[in-house]
């Protein structure tokens, strides 16, 4: 059903906030604001929560549960998915074949699918990340940034295989993809690999960039270029010209900051351009960055997010 929370997909958020959901399994989710659609009660089974997590602190601190199981995730799911002959789900097994129809049927898995398509310059995110998606080979690895990037690419990157998705979601280190795609990289030496950023996750630690080039760590930078602090740039653009102004990020130009780490890279301005520049970053040597200019004015695609976030203030 694709990602729950922010960012979270049009099904996973439908089918868990539904009335008909009776029981909740949580593995290896510390339930934060993030992953609960800011402690929306409306995922609460009707019931029983079971929450499974290798740290007990974390089972029963956002909301108590019926089962609670200390564990490791992997082990608990590689025994859920041995047992054998159980009756039970087997009994539901058509009932919950039909709610998921169900809630396929209601519309698109993704918010807005629509604007994959859009052939806007400067560019739509939305569309970025589906041709970076296409362009991409099934079994690369894809390290997503701390930023307004990170929901566009919840959104609209398909993850076809398991263990080729990371995000620093739980801390948020803005500038902390390039690190993480280099270790990545070097454990995974024989799948490609792409680093998802922005232009103001670059200033914080674009400077690594020479670490990939330096040690010959092949990586395909994709740099969503709004010119701006996006996320800072939604709330502040909301404040007046002021506050917006001082998210501005002018005139920097990524490319010749790529070359003088010792990378490489190329400036792309249209959607039907970014297939053939992937294909250009992944048969380089080391780092090659794509500054990848998009219209910052495009809200993230976290409406029910949003919705969720009003209703909390007012109400909670």
């Amino acid at each position: 059903l694709g990602v729950f929370g922010y960012g979270g997909s049009h099904w996973a958020i439908d089918a868990i906030r539904s009335d008909e959901t009776e029981i909740l399994l949580v593995v290896g989710s510390g339930l934060s604001q993030r992953d609960t659609m800011q402690w929306d009660p409306k995922m609460l089974p009707s019931k029983a929560l079971i929450h499974i997590d290798a740290d007990p602190l974390l089972i029963g601190r956002t909301w108590p549960n019926e089962v609670a199981v200390v564990g490791s995730a992997g082990e608990a799911l590689r025994d859920l998915a041995a047992i054998k002959n159980a009756k039970g789900l087997e009994a539901g097994r058509a009932e919950r074949r039909a709610f998921l129809a169900q809630i396929r049927a209601q519309g698109p898995r993704q918010y807005n699918p629509e604007d994959t398509k859009s052939d806007a310059v400067p560019m739509h995110p939305a569309r970025v990340v589906a041709e970076l998606r296409a362009a991409f080979p099934d079994d690369g690895v894809l390290c997503v940034d701390s930023g307004a990037h990170r929901a566009w690419f919840a959104e609209y990157w398909d993850v076809r295989q398991p263990g080729t998705h990371f995000s620093l979601t739980n801390l948020g280190p803005m500038g902390g993809a390039i690190p993480l795609g280099i270790g990545a990289k070097l454990a995974r030496p024989e799948q490609p690999l792409m680093v998802a950023t922005g232009d103001g996750c670059m200033l914080m630690h674009g400077m690594e960039v020479h670490t990939a080039a330096r040690e010959k760590v092949p990586l395909v930078i994709a740099v969503m270029n709004n010119q701006a602090y996006g996320n800072i740039y939604y709330r502040a653009s909301a404040m007046g010209p002021g506050p917006q102004r001082l998210t501005d990020i002018p005139g920097i130009d990524w490319v010749a900051f790529a070359k003088s780490m010792g990378g490489d890279g190329e400036r792309v301005d249209r959607p039907r351009d970014i297939a053939a520049a992937v294909g250009r970053a992944l048969k380089a040597a080391g780092p090659y960055l794509l500054d990848l200019h998009i219209d910052k004015t495009y809200p993230t695609p976290v409406k029910a997010w949003r919705e969720r976030q009003h209703e909390w203030e007012d109400n909670d």
